[in-house]
């Protein structure tokens, strides 16, 4: 599968064996508890969608900026203190990084 959907089950971790869904395009693990994203997310390449949203996550790996076909990375609602220098394109080319702070 090209999408996978993880929202609403209370996670508090993500696998780093995620890093071996090479094919995958779509993640979203919304309204989870996640306060960490595993670095291997760096090596899903295909990714054009991530919704971290509604999580607690306070940062973000620097990895996420090598993953270059992304569109949309929406963070909304994350108690994030900042945002990786390396995610920089993805701001500066309106991308679609989506953030709030409650």
């Amino acid at each position: 599968s090209t999408q996978s959907t993880w929202g609403l089950n209370e996670l508090e971790a993500l696998p780093t064996e995620v890093g071996l869904l090479s094919s995958l395009q779509v993640l979203s693990v919304s309204h989870n508890s996640l306060q960490s994203l595993p670095t291997e997310l760096g090596r899903l390449s295909q990714l054009t969608h991530i919704d971290l949203s509604f999580n607690s996550l306070h940062t973000l790996p620097a990895e996420l900026g090598c993953l270059q076909h992304v569109q949309n990375l929406v963070i909304k609602c994350n108690p994030l203190v900042s945002i990786p220098i390396s995610l920089g394109h993805l701001i500066a080319s309106g991308s679609g990084v989506q953030d709030c702070y409650p």
